[in-house]
């Protein structure tokens, strides 16, 4: 076992993927403890799990499961701490929560947390058609492994962090290259805005303009196409709505949800809209437009993304 977990840490302590770490974890389980079953869920939003599993030697399809949904693993995940049953159907009133599984059927199963830099990422489960299958010396080992796994997964996601932040200010220079070198106005808008939303996968983009005491749509960039929508409606200054309160303050504005906002104005040619972020377009200090994207899911949108 110590020669096991030692080849895993010089195997995970080279660059890896996710999937690449996910496939050294069932491989060193299903060597090491034999199960029947195993379940990587890892932390993809603050509410979902992402849920990697393996059943009898087959990589199932991946499942996407609400962290505080019935899952032994999203117990683990919010409370940090292992959880071992014994014997499912004997403990079946105690349990935590009432156990969404997956994969054979389980009459035992060990679960452990995977902690990162002391936080949470995720949990590790096996599980056995057999009861009693599993003790304290499998739960010490397999806290060992997902001590291992943890890391791996911390630095395969820095790593691709750091990439997508690289190849994000690559989009953004190409995309201000472009624009500085384009004197019609017209022209100018159509294109920022349907470059900024096939580069960025945005739901939908706008370029809107102040026209004395109106907010005027200048051009509209709508997934997938990234082609330009017609949209004739313009925004009294007056009016409360997310895009005129940004105009008129000159200050950012990120609606994680746009069903709880009041002063979110649909747009019926946007009707996906869910996530909402404006920011001002300002020379010398005046506020002369709003550039905005739009998400459609709820916190599609985020910090990084108003940088």
């Amino acid at each position: 076992e110590l020669t096991s977990l030692f080849n895993l840490g010089i195997s995970l302590s080279q660059e890896l993927t996710p999937e690449g770490v996910v496939d050294l974890l069932f491989d060193q389980v299903d060597r090491l403890i034999d199960v029947d079953s195993a379940v990587l869920a890892r932390l993809l939003t603050p509410d979902r799990l992402h849920c990697d599993v393996l059943d009898e030697g087959r990589r199932l399809p991946a499942l996407d499961v609400p962290l505080r949904g019935p899952t032994l693993s999203g117990h683990v995940v919010l409370t940090g701490e292992p959880l071992l049953i014994q014997d499912y159907e004997a403990e079946l009133d105690r349990l935590p929560v009432p156990g969404l599984t997956t994969g054979v059927p389980t009459a035992s199963w060990l679960g452990v947390p995977l902690i990162a830099r002391g936080e949470v990422i995720g949990a590790v489960s096996i599980q056995s058609e057999r009861p009693n299958r599993f003790g304290e010396g499998h739960l010490r080992l397999l806290r060992m492994i997902a001590n291992q796994i943890a890391v791996a997964l911390d630095n395969a996601r820095l790593l691709q962090t750091a990439s997508l932040r690289a190849e994000e200010l690559r989009l953004v220079n190409e995309i201000g290259r472009y624009a500085v070198s384009v004197l019609d106005i017209q022209q100018l808008v159509r294109e920022v805005t349907s470059r900024i939303q096939q580069a960025f996968e945005y739901y939908a983009v706008a370029i809107l303009l102040v026209e004395g005491e109106r907010l005027v749509p200048q051009a509209v960039a709508m997934a997938r196409s990234g082609r330009p929508i017609h949209v004739d409606r313009t925004l009294s200054l007056r009016e409360k709505s997310i895009m005129t309160t940004v105009a008129n303050t000159g200050r950012p504005w990120l609606v994680p949800d746009v069903a709880a906002e009041p002063s979110f104005y649909a747009i019926p040619e946007l009707p996906e809209a869910r996530c909402e972020l404006a920011v001002p377009l300002v020379i010398a200090g005046e506020t002369v437009g709003v550039l905005d994207v739009q998400s459609d899911r709820a916190d599609g949108l985020g910090e990084a993304d108003l940088e």
